[in-house]
């Protein structure tokens, strides 16, 4: 945006008076639809959620969206396909980056992975279908969930859901795919702390 101002200033200066106030209201014109562009993504709010398969005992230590902000999550040892633990995120775009990094206990690896997400995840995530339930169970119906898995091995997948978990009495939930890679790993041992110092 700044530098869209300094053209402006630049464009206004070196051209005639006239020409100049046209194209300095035109240049505005286009950064302020600009801006509306990006406002028109942000969601009221959007549940990010982790999964792993039952068993495998991860530590995750950082999981950082858009190179902006972070969730925290610890501990996670389940559930695969579903947003184990879980965080709301309030008046943001979908992200569309993910840096996750986390501790393997089983391997003693660290793995750490980048990846971008597919460009049209908001208009994915306007698409997904309203929620069904077999009996009166009480439905989020219209909640949004990013689940950001980590399989064994280093595979990182990113889902966007209708709803958290698999359940029996749940109809049409949704699972699309908008992200997948192979983390890197290197070995991992834990500090060992001196308890007498």
């Amino acid at each position: 945006m700044f530098m869209g101002i300094a053209m402006m200033k630049h464009f206004f200066v070196r051209t005639r008076k006239g020409s100049g106030l046209i194209l300095l209201l035109i240049l505005s014109g286009l950064i302020v639809i600009g801006c509306k562009q990006n406002e028109s993504e942000v969601l009221d709010s959007f549940t990010i959620g982790y999964s792993t398969p039952e068993g495998n005992k991860i530590w995750v230590r950082k999981a950082i969206f858009d190179r902006k902000y972070s969730k925290p999550v610890g501990s996670l040892g389940c559930c695969w396909q579903e947003a184990g633990k879980k965080s709301g995120v309030y008046d943001q775009p979908l992200p569309k980056h993910v840096q996750i990094e986390w501790i393997d206990d089983g391997d003693n690896l660290l793995y750490s992975a980048e990846l971008d997400l597919t460009p049209d995840i908001f208009r994915r995530a306007k698409e997904m279908p309203e929620l069904g339930s077999d009996n009166e169970v009480a439905l989020d119906k219209g909640e949004i969930y990013l689940i950001v898995a980590m399989a064994e091995k280093g595979e990182v997948l990113v889902w966007l859901s209708n709803f958290p978990y698999l359940g029996e009495n749940v109809r049409n939930r949704v699972l699309v795919e908008v992200g997948k890679t192979q983390a890197m790993s290197k070995p991992w041992q834990a500090p060992i702390k001196n308890i007498h110092e």
